[in-house]
């Protein structure tokens, strides 16, 4: 549910990173996070996936001067 994957959010999370925005609705949470680069994205999105327990996709990223903005949508895993 909600709590269980807002607690692998916070374990895959990398240094540098932040969340700007998040919804939850049918069990798929979406976010948008703001990371020091793609690399990072894909890091923090990878670690989602390890759990085994979460399928994350990155939905879309744009880079700005100093930072990438992404969008990553989590699903429990089928």
């Amino acid at each position: 549910g909600f709590l269980s994957t807002l607690a692998a959010i916070a374990d895959a999370r990398v240094a540098d990173s932040r969340i700007d925005a998040l919804s939850y609705r049918n069990r798929v949470m979406d976010l948008q996070v703001m990371a020091s680069n793609v690399s990072a994205l894909d890091e923090f999105a990878r670690g989602l996936t390890e759990t085994q327990r979460f399928d994350a996709v990155i939905e879309s990223s744009n880079p700005d001067p100093n930072r990438v903005q992404g969008r990553i949508q989590i699903e429990g895993a089928q």
